[in-house]
Formats: C-alpha cells, sequence, structure tokens
C-alpha cells in the first residue's frame, strides 16, 4: 500500500488505502473459506484441491487443534492477499472501487490459490514434474505481474500518461518518502516470506538464504542506480527503489538453492532489465505506476528461469533436502524444461483467466473510474474525503485555473484557425475546420456533413479519426423528421447525444459504421442559410462531452459556416466562369468554322460557274474534232498503219469528255430522283460492271452482304458513288489484293463498307480527302470523293474513313432506311 500510495497522487491516496485495505481482507477472507481447500485440498488429477473447505481442517483427528493447519493458513492467506494488492497497484488511481474488490475476491478464491495446488501442495502437475519455486517467484509474484498485464489491457492508461501521438508524459507520484518505506518495510518482510517457506527440518539453512536475499536485493539496488547514471546522466531514485524490489523477486526462487555470488548476479540482472522493459511497455501504451509487470512479471520468470541455470546441489541439500544441479552445473537440461513449462503454465493460467474476469468486471459493473472522476481524483469523486486538507484547496484552485487556461489556449487556437480561413479551396477549408475541432477543441474524432440542395441529402465530405474509405457512401436524408442531423440542420441548435447507441434519432447506420457512443452536433451556419453540421466525439477515452466544449464548437462553427458559404460562393462563380468560357470557346470556334464554310462555299461557286464555262468552250470543238476523227476512221482501211493513232487520239478525248462531265456534275450537281433501291443487288451489278479491271489488276472481292430493308436513293447516283469508291480501292492496291464489301443494318439505317488492302492514309491529309480537286494521283484532278461526299449528303446520309498508314483503309457509307419500310 505505502508503494503504490507514494507513486500515485495526493488526490488518490485515500482511495489507495481503502482498497488495498478491503482487497485485501475480501481476499484473504475468500482464500480461508474457499482458496485454502484449492490449494491443499485432496487433489484432483493434480490440478486442484477438492477438500478442506471453510476451515474444515481446523482439530486434530483426537480432537486437538491443529496449530500448524492455522499456521500455514495465516502465511498462505498473506501471500493471497500480496498478489491481490500488486494487481490493485499497477491499475492505480483509475479503477472503481467496487471493480478492485470483486478482482481481489477472484484472485484470492479462484487465480492464486489453483496455480498454487500445482505448485506447492506436493500432489499438483508441476510438483510432480519436478518444478522448484522455493518462495514463489513464479506463484506469486510472476502470477500477480501477469494479471496485472490483464488489468491494464483492460482498463487502459491514465488520463494524460500519453499524448494524441502515443508519447509518454511522466506522471510522477505525490511522496517519495512514502515510496520509500514501503519498500523497506516490504524488504524487511521479505525475510519472513523466505523463512515461512522454509521446510521444518531446513532451518540451518537460513543463514544462506538470507545473506541470498540481502545480496540480490543489493545487487538488483546498484544495477538499476548504475544503469539510470550512466543512460541519463544521473541517478534515477525511483529507478533504484524498483531495482531493490526486482532483486528481491528474483531471490525468491533462487535465495536456497544457489551461492551467495550467483544472488548477486540474478538479482543485478533483474535490476538492470528495468529500464528497457520501461520503454518497452511505454510503446505499447501500458501506464503502470509501481512497475508490477517489469518488478514482479518479468523478473518472477527470470527468478523461476535461473534455478533451472543455477541451482547448485550442495545448496539445494542444505536447503531442501534434494539434490539439483542447473544446466550450468551439469544438470542437463530437464530442470531447466521443467522451470519453463511451470512459467508458461502459470502466464497462461493467469494472464487468460484473468483478462476475461477483468472484461466481465468491465461489462458487467465497470472497472474503470469516469474520467471526470479520474480528473478530479478518487478521494474528492468517491468518499468526499481528503489525506492533505490544504494540497486539496491548492488542486482545487489548480483545477479552476488549469481549466481557464486551456478554454484561453482553445479559444485562441480557434482565433488562429478562423484567422486563417481566408482561403477560397473548399477542401482546404473543410480541413482546416476538422483540425481545429480535433486538435484545438480536443475531440477524438470529427465529422463534417454539407447540404446537397440539388437531391436534399446531407454528405460527409470529411472526417478526422475514420478511415476515409467508411465516409464515401454515407449519405443522410435532408427531410427526415427523426434524424437528429435533420434536426440540427432545420432547427439550427447544437444536440448532445449522451446515449447514441439506444437513441432512435440517431441513423442506425452511422451507429455500426462509426462505433458511436455519445456525440455533439452542430450547425454550419452561413450568412442566411445552413451549410451543413459538423459532429465530434471521443472514442480514445471515457471523457464527457462538457458545456464548455460544446459552447467552443457552436462557436466555431458559426465561423466554419461562413468561410464554407464564401468558399462555395467562389466556387459557383468560378464554374460559371468557366462554363462561360468554354461556351465563347465554343461559338468562336463555330463562327470560324462557318465563316471557312462560307469561304469555301463562295469559292467553290466561283470556281463551279468558272469550270462550267470553260468546260462548255472545250466541250463544242472536241465535238468538232471527234465528227472528224469518225470520218478519217471510216475513210482508212483496217490495215492502214495511221488508224491505231487516230483510235488513241479518239480514246483521249473520250478521256476529255469524261473530265468535263465530273466539272459539270461538280458545277451543277442535280437532284436526286428517288426511288426505291436494293442496295445489295446495285452492288452486285456495279461489281459486274466492273468485273474486267477487277481481275484485269488481280483485286480479288469477298462479298459480305447482309439482308437490307430497301432505301429511297437515286439509283444511278448511287451507282456513281460505288465505282468511286471501288476505283479508288482498286487505285489503292496496284498490286493486287483482297476488297471486302460489306452492308449491316444499324438501326434506322443501313451501312455500306469497301474495305481495301493498300497503302492505308496518313493522318495527315484525311481531313482533305473530301476537298474539292485534292488528290494524290498523278493523274486525277481530285473531284471523285468530293461528288461522292456531296451525294451521300444529298440522300441524308454520312461518309465516314478508317484507315491507319500501311494497314489499308475502309470507307462506310451510312444511308437511312425509307419510312414507308417501317409502316
Amino acid at each position: 500500500t505505502l508503494v503504490e500510495l507514494g507513486s500515485s497522487r495526493a488526490k488518490n491516496a485515500v482511495h489507495t488505502v481503502i482498497k488495498n485495505l478491503a482487497g485485501f481482507t475480501a481476499g484473504s477472507i475468500i482464500f480461508l473459506l474457499i482458496g485454502y481447500g484449492l490449494m491443499f485440498g485432496r487433489s484432483w488429477f493434480g490440478l486442484v484441491g477438492t477438500s478442506g473447505f471453510f476451515l474444515s481442517g481446523g482439530q486434530t483427528p483426537g480432537g486437538g487443534i491443529n496449530n500448524s493447519l492455522f499456521a500455514s493458513l495465516i502465511f498462505q492467506m498473506t501471500l493471497a492477499g500480496v498478489a491481490a494488492t500488486i494487481a490493485s497497484g499497477a491499475m492505480a488511481e483509475r479503477t472503481k472501487f467496487s471493480g478492485s474488490l470483486i478482482y481481489s475476491l477472484l484472485i484470492g478464491g479462484l487465480i492464486y490459490p489453483v496455480a498454487g495446488h500445482w505448485v506447492r501442495s506436493g500432489e499438483g502437475w508441476l510438483s510432480r514434474l519436478g518444478m522448484i519455486d522455493f518462495a514463489g517467484s513464479a506463484l506469486i509474484h510472476s502470477l500477480a505481474g501477469w494479471v496485472s498485464l490483464a488489468g491494464l489491457i483492460v482498463v487502459g492508461p491514465r488520463i494524460g500518461r500519453y499524448n494524441r501521438n502515443g508519447a509518454p508524459i511522466s506522471i510522477a507520484g505525490h511522496n517519495f518518502p512514502l515510496l520509500a518505506l514501503g519498500v523497506f518495510i516490504i524488504w524487511l518482510g521479505w525475510f519472513g516470506l523466505i523463512g515461512g517457506s522454509l521446510p521444518q527440518n531446513g532451518q540451518p539453512a537460513l543463514g544462506l538464504i538470507a545473506i541470498n536475499t540481502i545480496l540480490a536485493a543489493m545487487g538488483g539496488t546498484i544495477a538499476s542506480l548504475m544503469a539510470s547514471w550512466l543512460l541519463a546522466g544521473r541517478a534515477d531514485p525511483r529507478l533504484s527503489l524498483r531495482g531493490l524490489l526486482a532483486g528481491l523477486v528474483t531471490s525468491t526462487a533462487t535465495a536456497a538453492i544457489v551461492s551467495p555470488q550467483v544472488a548477486l548476479l540474478v538479482g543485478a540482472i533483474g535490476g538492470l532489465s528495468l529500464r528497457p522493459l520501461g520503454r518497452l511497455f511505454e510503446r505499447f501504451r501500458l501506464d503502470d505506476p509501481i512497475g508490477a509487470l517489469s518488478i514482479y512479471g518479468i523478473n518472477g520468470l527470470w527468478g523461476t528461469a535461473a534455478v533451472g541455470l543455477f541451482a547448485q546441489e550442495q545448496f539445494s541439500r542444505n536447503s531442501l533436502g534434494i539434490s539439483l544441479n542447473g544446466l550450468l552445473f551439469g544438470g542437463g537440461w530437464k530442470l531447466l524444461a521443467a522451470q519453463t513449462i511451470g512459467a508458461g503454465a502459470i502466464f497462461i493460467w493467469g494472464f487468460g483467466v484473468s483478462l476475461l474476469v477483468f472484461w466481465v468486471i468491465d461489462k458487467a459493473f465497470g472497472l474503470r473510474a469516469s474520467a471526470e472522476e479520474e480528473t478530479r481524483g478518487l478521494d474528492a469523486s468517491s468518499y468526499r474525503i481528503c489525506s492533505y486538507p490544504l494540497c486539496d484547496e491548492f488542486q482545487k484552485r489548480q483545477e479552476v485555473i488549469l481549466a481557464e487556461l486551456k478554454r484561453v489556449r482553445e479559444l485562441s487556437a480557434l482565433h488562429e484557425i478562423s484567422q486563417s480561413m481566408h482561403s477560397l479551396n473548399l477542401d482546404e477549408i473543410l480541413h482546416l475546420i476538422l483540425q481545429g475541432v480535433t486538435h484545438s477543441i480536443g475531440f477524438d474524432r470529427a465529422r463534417l456533413y454539407l447540404i446537397n440542395e440539388k437531391e436534399r441529402i446531407l454528405e460527409c465530405k470529411m472526417a478526422v479519426g475514420i478511415e476515409q474509405e467508411k465516409i464515401k457512401t454515407v449519405a443522410l436524408p435532408l427531410d427526415s423528421e427523426e434524424s437528429v442531423l435533420s434536426k440540427v440542420v432545420s432547427e439550427r441548435k447544437a444536440y448532445i447525444i449522451q446515449d447514441a447507441r439506444n437513441d432512435p434519432r440517431v441513423n442506425p447506420k452511422l451507429k455500426a459504421l462509426f462505433n458511436l457512443r455519445s456525440f455533439v452536433a452542430a450547425p454550419l451556419q452561413g450568412r442566411n442559410r445552413v451549410m451543413g453540421a459538423i459532429t465530434a466525439d471521443y472514442i480514445l477515452s471515457d471523457k464527457r462531452i462538457t458545456k464548455d466544449k460544446v459552447d467552443s464548437l457552436i462557436t466555431f462553427a458559426n465561423q466554419a459556416g461562413l468561410a464554407i458559404e464564401n468558399a462555395k460562393l467562389y466556387q459557383e462563380l468560378r464554374l460559371f466562369n468557366e462554363e462561360l468560357e468554354e461556351r465563347v470557346r465554343k461559338a468562336t470556334e463555330d463562327l470560324k468554322k462557318t465563316q471557312e464554310q462560307l469561304i469555301q462555299s463562295s469559292r467553290l461557286s466561283a470556281l463551279g460557274q468558272l469550270s462550267a464555262g470553260v468546260a462548255h468552250e472545250i466541250r463544242n470543238p472536241l465535238t468538232s474534232i471527234r465528227i472528224l476523227i469518225h470520218s478519217l476512221l471510216d475513210r482508212l482501211s483496217p490495215e492502214d498503219i495511221r488508224r491505231e493513232d487516230i483510235e488513241v487520239i479518239e480514246n483521249e478525248i473520250e478521256r476529255i469528255n469524261q473530265i468535263i462531265k465530273q466539272f459539270l456534275d461538280f458545277a451543277r450537281p442535280s437532284k436526286p430522283k428517288m426511288e426505291r433501291v436494293d442496295i445489295n443487288q446495285l452492288i452486285a451489278d456495279t461489281l459486274l460492271l466492273l468485273f474486267h479491271e477487277l481481275v484485269e489488276q488481280e483485286v480479288e472481292v469477298e462479298q459480305d452482304l447482309m439482308p437490307l430493308p430497301y432505301i429511297l436513293a437515286d439509283r444511278e447516283q448511287m451507282r456513281q458513288i460505288f465505282i468511286n469508291l471501288i476505283l479508288n480501292a482498286m487505285q489503292a492496291m496496284p498490286g493486287g489484293g483482297r476488297l471486302k464489301v460489306s452492308t449491316a443494318v444499324e438501326g434506322s439505317h443501313v451501312r455500306i463498307c469497301f474495305q481495301d488492302e493498300g497503302r492505308g492514309i496518313p493522318e495527315s491529309i484525311k481531313e482533305k480527302l473530301f476537298e474539292p480537286f485534292f488528290t494524290t494521283k498523278e493523274e486525277g484532278i481530285g473531284l471523285g470523293l468530293s461528288i461522292t461526299k456531296r451525294i451521300v449528303e444529298d440522300h441524308q446520309g454520312r461518309i465516314e474513313v478508317d484507315s491507319s498508314e500501311g494497314e489499308g483503309a475502309t470507307f462506310a457509307v451510312i444511308l437511312p432506311v425509307a419510312l414507308e419500310y417501317y409502316s
């Protein structure tokens, strides 16, 4: 009790005394009534005692008083109480009185007695295995350490022991002399522990055991003192006292069976282990004010293992009347194995059962005091009494001052963040708001919801303390009268939900998704409208949501709402500007394109008129020349060698006539004469017309003509389109190749494709293909595709080109199906 008292703060001194007093008393009574029978009763398969309950062995068979039983009872009862108070000290300053009383009963009535039966009864399975635990390094101390570990995991660290980043913050005890006095009393009492552990014929070895106990304690003290001096540059008084206790714990198993030199070494190793063990436990956020894990748990384990390493026959025979040698003194692995198995079994039993016990206590009754009780001090909250009246008055004033200072710091931090919210970037502002709620006001988590007016929902846009993946699907109905967030928005006021799990106003999906217990929600108010809501809660601790926190959140939320409104207005303006710029750009491009088309149209119109005039003037003399040529041919005999030259002239004149015809077709296009046309039949006729040219050029035609509805078209103009495209394909394959002609129905249109295996069309000239007079052929005039495109468009269709250089080309003509076909 004194060790725990000196290691804790003054505001918990009364609680420490009363808790240990009640725990020791209750644990001792339950041990006398039940635990002693479980520990020393008739063995059931070496696992547990089944007789001797309720002091039933208090008389000898002859009717006398069984004094030896009562002596054993008082000794073992004390040890059971010690195990309970060690665990109590590890969980100091945060456990409820009721919780500590319950676990003291379970330690004294179940956990310690069952393990004691295995080791001390003589019939337990560990004692039969050969495990040696002279005065209880494993049974008392390491068992108490493992119970402490289970309790620390369930109860968690004290408020303020670790910061938000997990870095440890030292919490010093209020009275070092009390701590030192407690350690010295324990040292003195240790001699009673080792004396009571000796067998009746072992009194001659008391001197050896006493000197080993003293040396182990000294070794632990000096080793821990020197370690702190060398590593930290100064001696650590608290660590030195803990080193003394660690040395004593190691001696509890070894004092009767090792040499004084070994006792000193084993104790020194125990003292050296304390500093690194403390750092290790802090990494796991374990808060152990008295160092129970390192002093009792780990060093109890070390003392148990040391027996298997350092036991010597002359000492064990002298003290215990049995011959033992450890591994380092020729005894082999047997003893070390027994010690290891025993230590492991005690760990599994002590830690496993305790973890279950503490968890049940926490769920059923509550193991830990509330955050408010812990902060104020358990003396004032539980007993309304103070150990040090002057200190209590000072503490009250200090709490008021600290609360005010904390409030000022919060408001200052919120003001700074509010001043930083001049940014017009919405995401940046949302991040600053959540940072203010968590870092400055002090909540563990925060979630920010914005109103989606279009869909009438509240969308969770950003969160702190929650995985971002979880919030992506969170969308709550804005007009729901049963939703607390909807009420926050509609009523424009904050709500505090103390029991979210049982409150029907809280969305069930949010309860499960965010593990909600209690939270506060406040509206984000703009100038004339609510922008959304913000919720905040505690999840890493049991802090209550106080009025000061709510006031801070409301004040900050009002500033945040204005900043969000400004950012959203800017965002809307920016989007409008971008949309306007896009419209202007598109209108400019359309105007430019229209202007180019007008210019092109004017040029083509002028060119067409010129072409028509030139063609007319050229055609008249050509007609005269053609008549004269026919006259000359009639006069020449068939054998005349000049006949062949004149025929060449006639062919060239015909070629000029065809060119003139193309000019006239382009300059004065004729209106299509619409009639029902079977496209597949027209393609077959066209291919037959060009059969000789295709064969001569070694072009193989593949037809894939699907059944088609008829279309309304000018048959001759369609034939002209097909001829132009087929001739172009042939010219693209001067060395021969395959031409695939296919048809298909696409909705209300038919698609006619001409696919060649030619050179393909370079990307640079694709856009110019259909321009008049553009050609890549030496003999062409560049009107074929232009006329083809115009005819297709006159038929309300379109023409498409798909080609890559070196991979052939596909020309597709898409024409509408005749409406009468559907009717």
